[in-house]
C-alpha cells in the first residue's frame, strides 16, 4: 500500500506531458500500470511500449502474424536502456505485458 501511494505520488509529480522516448519514464509508467497505480499522464509511455511489436510474414496467406517472443524481447532490449531500473521490476513488466500485441502501427 505504502509502495503504490509513493509511486502514484512520484508519477503525479511528473510534467503534464509525459516524454516517452525516454526508457525510464516507459518503465516507470508501466510499473504503475502493473500496480494499478498508473496516471493519466503516462498514456504516451504506455503506447509508446505497446507500439513495440514484431510481426512475421505468415507463408500461407498475405497476413503477418504477431511473433510473442521476438516482441518481448524488442521489448526487454528498449526498456534495459533505462540503467537505473531495477533488473527485477524489468522483468515483472515483461512477465506482465511484455508478450501482449499493441497496434499494429
Amino acid at each position: 500500500m505504502k509502495r503504490s501511494l509513493l509511486l502514484a505520488f512520484f508519477l503525479s509529480s511528473f510534467s503534464l506531458a509525459v516524454q516517452a522516448d525516454d526508457a525510464c519514464q516507459v518503465v516507470l509508467c508501466m510499473f504503475g500500470k502493473m500496480e494499478k497505480s498508473a496516471v493519466s499522464e503516462c498514456g504516451s509511455a504506455e503506447k509508446e511500449f505497446f507500439n513495440i511489436n514484431v510481426f512475421e510474414d505468415d507463408d500461407d496467406d498475405d497476413d503477418e502474424k504477431f511473433d510473442a517472443e521476438k516482441t518481448l524481447e524488442k521489448r526487454q532490449e528498449f526498456l534495459q536502456q533505462c540503467k537505473d531500473a531495477d533488473k527485477d521490476t524489468i522483468s515483472k513488466i515483461l512477465d506482465n505485458f511484455g508478450r501482449k500485441q499493441g497496434s499494429k502501427e
